[in-house]
């Protein structure tokens, strides 16, 4: 019997636009799974989205750097992982010698910061509704939770993803797509599985998780849940790990599954 269900959010339960529609709010808040919010975002962009589902279990943010509650409109941090400062600025100092066209912006707990204000990231701060810190240098900041690196030509993106993990794979950094041009970069061993294990340490059985993602950085999730589900509008290699393939989000995909359920 399944007892949680563990979604990604953005192309996966938010609507294009980056909204929840009626009928899926409907149909989770009504829901006798436990549903958990799993991203790649800031857990004070997830806030809104948590209190419209009226969800009150773990929820997971930045791929898994985090897991948090929210309690009277405050996140309550249960667990953190963040990058270590020596590894930052290896990083940094990578990216500003090879690819200096690149913005090197990271994630703190309570901060995103960025170099400088660009049409990419006016684009993010509108569709996350999370305003940056501008011109902070790391050493000023809290240890990353999340470096994230903006690349909307394909072609570069792939480069850069390779180069970033051949250069650092020693270090075993987790270096991963999350859809729509964002490399997210976390310290190792973290991921949307982290969520996971979170709920079987405190008594879940992993037969009883389900899992729904749309991209390579939902892969690790779908990798270890009881039921993995992938969005029609999923990446191929994500539809090609998941046991069932769901309508996608435009069409509620999530709520139509959900529904078969009850109340």
């Amino acid at each position: 019997m399944f007892k949680y269900l563990i979604t990604d959010m953005d192309h996966t339960l938010l609507q294009e636009n980056g909204d929840l529609d009626e009928e899926s709010i409907a149909v989770i808040r009504r829901s006798p799974l436990q549903v958990s919010l799993a991203s790649a975002r800031n857990p004070y962009s997830m806030i809104k989205f948590i209190q419209q589902l009226r969800l009150s279990g773990p929820q997971l943010s930045m791929n898994g750097a985090i897991i948090f509650k929210v309690v009277n409109d405050h996140v309550k941090i249960l667990q953190e992982e963040t990058i270590t400062r020596r590894l930052s600025y290896q990083l940094q100092q990578y990216l500003h010698q090879n690819y200096p066209q690149i913005d090197f912006t990271w994630i703190t707990t309570s901060h995103w910061y960025i170099p400088r204000m660009t049409p990419q990231m006016q684009e993010e701060m509108q569709y996350s509704g999370v305003q940056p810190v501008v011109g902070k240098s790391l050493a000023a900041t809290a240890e990353p939770c999340q470096i994230v690196l903006i690349i909307k030509d394909q072609q570069l993106f792939k480069r850069v993803q390779g180069d970033l993990q051949r250069e650092f794979a020693v270090e075993h950094l987790a270096i991963r797509s999350s859809g729509d041009g964002y490399l997210t970069i976390n310290a190792h061993g973290v991921s949307k599985g982290t969520l996971v294990n979170y709920l079987i340490k405190h008594g879940a059985k992993r037969s009883e998780i389900i899992g729904v993602g749309d991209d390579q950085n939902d892969l690790p999730m779908l990798e270890i849940v009881g039921h993995s589900l992938a969005v029609a509008n999923a990446a191929p290699n994500v539809k090609a790990v998941a046991d069932q393939v769901i309508l996608s989000n435009q069409h509620d995909g999530i709520a139509h599954y959900l529904q078969q359920f009850g109340n």
